[in-house]
C-alpha cells in the first residue's frame, strides 16, 4: 500500500496572506469594516475570528478604525442552539451582534408567493436570499462590505451555494 502524503501548510503564513487580502478589499477600498452572518457553525466562526483578528491588528496601528459586525439571522428552521452558539462566538470576539429574526419576512413571502416555501429546498434558498439581502443592506448603509463565510469546497469545489443568497458577498476569505 502506498503511503499517503499530506500537504504541509504554514498556518501563520495562511493567516497573514488571508488577512492581507481582507485588508486590501476593506481598507484598500475605503470601507469602514465588514459584516458577517454568524450561524454558530465552523465556517462563520473562523471567518469572523480571522477578520476580527485582522481588524484588531490594523486598528492597533491606525487612527481610522475598522469594525466587524456579526449579524445573527435566525428563522423557524434554525436550531435555537445555533443562535446561542453564534452569540457566544460574537461575545468571545467582542463584536457587536444584532439578532434579527427573519421568520416574519419568510411568512410574508409565504403569503404572497407560496411557491417560495413549497418544500425545504426552496425554503432554504429563500432564507439564504433574505439573509443576503439583510447583510447587503446593513453593509451598504454602514459603508462596509459583506464578508462571506463559504469555504472553498462549497463555493468552488462542489459549486453549491444559493444564487443571490450565501454567494452574494463582496469577498469570501475561506473560499
Amino acid at each position: 500500500m502506498k503511503p499517503i502524503i499530506l500537504p504541509t501548510i504554514n498556518p501563520e503564513q495562511i493567516e497573514h496572506e488571508t488577512g492581507d487580502f481582507i485588508l486590501q478589499k476593506v481598507a484598500g477600498h475605503g470601507y469602514s469594516g465588514g459584516v458577517v452572518g454568524l450561524s454558530g457553525g465552523v465556517d462563520s466562526t473562523v471567518t469572523a475570528a480571522l477578520t476580527k483578528r485582522t481588524f484588531d491588528f490594523y486598528n492597533s496601528q491606525r487612527s481610522d478604525k475598522l469594525k466587524l459586525i456579526g449579524y445573527i439571522l435566525p428563522s423557524n428552521t434554525n436550531n435555537p442552539k445555533d443562535e446561542h452558539d453564534a452569540s457566544i462566538v460574537a461575545q468571545r470576539l467582542q463584536i457587536q451582534h444584532p439578532v434579527i429574526n427573519i421568520e416574519p419576512i419568510v411568512q410574508a413571502y409565504k403569503k404572497t408567493n407560496p411557491e417560495a416555501v413549497i418544500d425545504d429546498f426552496h425554503k432554504g434558498n429563500l432564507t439564504s436570499r433574505i439573509r443576503a439581502n439583510l447583510l447587503s443592506t446593513k453593509a451598504a448603509t454602514g459603508h462596509k462590505i459583506v464578508i462571506g463565510t463559504g469555504n472553498k469546497d462549497e463555493d468552488f469545489g462542489i459549486g453549491y451555494y444559493t444564487l443571490f443568497g450565501d454567494g452574494a458577498v463582496h469577498i469570501s476569505p475561506l473560499g
